[in-house]
């Protein structure tokens, strides 16, 4: 489970060309924005500009006038700077859905935790198809002239939110491998990236089978542990099913769901474990 990054450039650009009758355009300016927008990742509480509404415009508004490239550089990255305000919007006032979804979980309440999911989703949806929509709807020119109102002093300021923010989405990330075992590893990759000649991939690599290696002795603890113990994994078996593993896989889709900057992932992962959840705990309240 994790984001399948269906909003990259790489991938909206050919849509929205097939859906204007221009494929070639679309994969041509879809790879161009992914690599413009590549360093553009929302880790943790960070809002990267918004590729996807530039990725979107920039295609389409390149299509329309039949400029190619150069158009959609010129509308994409005005438009995803403009319409990460909108996903700031968003994902602050999911907060509010967010919380309501965890009062709900208190009461066991599992139709509100999807509720109020479906409510984050919407606002998140509005964020996008609102100004996308707006964009369309004015103009290549419209949508220039809107950024180049931008005062100087909120530009800047933009700017300077925009270096702090990725390091508020590390430190948060931090946070979590603070209390727990991860901490040494961080500080290993750290090293190795420092003071030696390793490059990213290299380090990557190795960061996989130290996963891969961990994860097979963890595997067999966990035999062992269900051999000691019969009783403790005595009918999980039979109580998960394929059906629910594929359940699981198409609701991972929407593990986005609702994001706020205080829970970040938390109610699309929760609403996509309900099921599993119902089924291993039904005999407890």
């Amino acid at each position: 489970m994790g984001d399948w990054y269906l909003e990259r450039p790489v991938v909206l650009g050919p849509l929205v060309g097939l859906i204007m009758g221009d494929l070639h355009t679309g994969l041509v300016v879809g790879g161009t924005l992914e690599f413009v927008f590549m360093g553009a990742v929302d880790i943790g509480g960070s809002v990267p500009p918004n590729y996807a509404i530039g990725a979107v415009l920039g295609t389409a508004f390149a299509i329309a006038t039949g400029q190619g490239v150069e158009t959609a550089l010129l509308i994409a990255v005005p438009a995803a700077l403009l319409g990460s305000f909108f996903e700031v919007l968003a994902k602050t006032f999911s907060s509010f859905f967010v919380n309501a979804a965890e009062r709900a979980a208190d009461r066991g309440d599992d139709r509100s935790i999807a509720m109020f999911m479906h409510l984050g989703n919407l606002l998140h949806f509005l964020a996008y198809a609102l100004p996308t929509f707006i964009a369309l709807a004015l103009g290549a020119s419209a949508v220039q002239r809107l950024a180049a109102s931008i005062p100087p002093w909120l530009n800047s300021g933009i700017s300077v939110a925009g270096k702090m923010l990725p390091a508020l989405g590390f430190a948060l990330l931090l946070n979590s491998l603070a209390p727990g075992t991860m901490l040494p590893f961080f500080f290993v990759g750290f090293l190795l990236a420092a003071y030696t000649n390793w490059g990213v991939l290299g380090i990557a690599v190795l960061a996989i089978l130290i996963a891969l290696i961990i994860q097979h002795y963890r595997q067999a603890n966990d035999e062992d542990a269900a051999e000691l113990d019969p009783e403790a994994t005595a009918g999980l078996g039979d109580t998960i099913t394929r059906g629910d593993l594929r359940t699981l896989f198409f609701r991972s889709f929407a593990l986005q769901s609702a994001f706020s900057f205080d829970r970040m992932q938390a109610l699309g992962w929760t609403w996509s474990l309900i099921p599993f959840l119902k089924k291993i705990y039904r005999d407890q309240p």
